[in-house]
């Protein structure tokens, strides 16, 4: 695993790890999904959209409790991430950091070949809560991640 530094200024690419083995923290832990199905996380990838490098990616491999497994993908531009808050589950050690995004923003949801395209949602993505200060941690990496995208957009004039 990667070593992060305090205070240190991160990188894009450095950042997207730190995300990734945040969130690695939760595989093979079955999370509750409803009262009658749970899941586990096989892999997880985070990493800039090779479509658009103004967009990140969020990938989730998930094996299900009744025998079946798909692809969870999100696509999204974290400079319109407008608050990064948690939410419980069921399971003691796991919860979800939830990305709420800007009213207009378009975020993509891919579940195996089906594309959702949803706006002004929620991204819900779980983490290992049993360590107190995963929270703070992941609030600050994807504002962070938010401030770096804002800032590489800052240096294109015909970016809007």
């Amino acid at each position: 695993m990667a070593s992060f530094a305090a205070n240190a200024q991160l990188t894009k690419v450095q950042t997207y790890e730190y995300l990734r083995s945040k969130f690695a923290e939760t595989v093979d832990i079955t999370i509750p999904l409803n009262s009658q199905l749970t899941y586990t996380v096989n892999k997880i990838k985070c990493m800039v959209d090779p479509i658009s490098s103004r967009r990140v990616i969020l990938n989730f491999e998930r094996a299900f409790s009744n025998n079946t497994s798909d692809v969870v993908e999100y696509s999204f531009d974290p400079t319109h991430i407008a608050e990064v808050t948690t939410s419980p589950t069921s399971a003691s050690s796991i919860s979800y950091i939830n990305l709420k995004f800007n009213p207009k923003t378009l975020v993509t949801k891919r579940i195996g070949t089906e594309t959702i395209f949803i706006s002004g949602q929620v991204l819900s993505v779980p983490y290992l809560s049993a360590d107190k200060l995963n929270a703070e941690r992941l609030q600050k990496a994807f504002m962070h991640l938010k401030k770096l995208y804002e800032e590489s957009k800052g240096k294109d004039p015909f970016v809007n």
